[in-house]
């Protein structure tokens, strides 16, 4: 994946988790019955759950494939290893 598609990916992981607590706000402040409403909200919660999940993987990915760059580049391999957990 390259640094544009990278980019690309979190910020597209960001925006939903965004429009999700947007939903969420309207929810609250808006006229709803109870138990659709509680069921709208959970249902929201757990995708912010999914995408930041996702945001937190795509980060990792990002992260490894950074340290495998600087271990063939013959850098450190005590920041390497640092890098690494």
């Amino acid at each position: 994946m390259s640094e544009h598609e990278s980019k690309s990916e979190m910020a597209r992981l960001l925006r939903r988790i965004e429009l999700e607590y947007q939903a969420i706000q309207r929810a609250l402040t808006g006229p709803a019955l109870g138990a659709a409403r509680h069921e709208f909200i959970r249902a929201r919660n757990e995708n912010i759950g999914r995408y930041h999940e996702q945001l937190i993987r795509h980060e990792r990915a990002c992260q490894h494939a950074f340290v495998d760059s600087v271990s063939q580049a013959g850098g450190d391999g005590r920041l390497c290893a640092v890098l690494r957990r």
